[in-house]
């Protein structure tokens, strides 16, 4: 999954390597932290205000992130709720509309 920032600077990728990944549009590099779940991601999306960041993935829980922290590359500071035992995301927002569920053993 991939979702442009509001302010069309950034695209921010969820990976099978469990992360999630900021790049600058402008340079085509990756910037800030790197945003770690513990399995394999399946949505991701970014409100219309840009604040946060939100992934989920097979591992049942969704992280909400600070986009900002995590561009200054804030360590500990950049996630700022954690939610468990949930298999999927929803935000109303232009960039993406993402659901997801899954069973597995």
């Amino acid at each position: 999954p991939i979702c442009l920032s509001p302010d069309e600077r950034h695209l921010v990728s969820a990976s099978s390597d469990y992360s999630v990944r900021i790049w600058d549009l402008k340079t085509n590099q990756q910037v800030g932290d790197l945003l770690l779940h513990d399995d394999e991601l399946s949505a991701i999306a970014i409100p219309s205000d840009g604040r946060y960041i939100a992934s989920s993935g097979l591992d049942k829980k969704i992280y909400v992130w600070s986009f900002e922290a995590a561009l200054k590359q804030s360590g500990n500071q950049v996630r700022v709720r954690a939610y468990i035992a949930v298999v999927g995301i929803i935000f109303n927002c232009p960039c993406t509309t993402a659901t997801h569920s899954s069973t597995r053993s």
